[in-house]
Parts: C-alpha cells; structure tokens; sequence
C-alpha cells in the first residue's frame, strides 16, 4: 500500500484456522486472541504430551511498525 498506491494483486488470502487443522490430525491445539487466552493456551500446551499448536491472532495487537523497502533494494542479497 505504501509502495505502490495501494495497488494490490493476489493478495486477499484467506488464512485458514490452523487450530482447527491440528485438531484434525489429532494434535491439541488452542487459538489466543489476548494475553490472557494465551497464557492459558501455553500453560495447556506445556501440559500436553507430545507437539501442540497455539495460534495466536495479532489483528486485535497494536499496529506493528513496518519499514518499507523500495523497490530498488527488494530482493537483493547483502553480501
């Protein structure tokens, strides 16, 4: 949006529930919208036996700050 005027191309992806597709490979798994549905997520995952899957929703956080790169230095290797 900064960058290019707000011209977007193949960008309005759906995110799929990743709680949902862990669950259904039998892996336990919580979302966390909040500090505190996170805290109980982790305390739940650390109980759990075996891997586990906490997805965390950032939309309702702060905006985070993004520095933008222009478009003569995106995609180069720093060497």
């Amino acid at each position: 949006d900064m960058i290019f005027e707000g011209r977007r191309t193949a960008v309005d992806l759906h995110t799929p529930d990743f709680a949902m597709l862990a669950q259904s490979m039998a892996m336990p798994a919580w979302s966390a919208a909040s500090p505190e549905e996170f805290e109980k997520a982790f305390a739940a995952a650390v109980e759990a036996a075996g891997p586990s899957l906490i997805d965390v929703d950032i939309t309702g956080f702060e905006p985070m700050r993004i520095t933008p790169q222009s478009p003569s230095t995106r995609g180069r290797r720093r060497r």
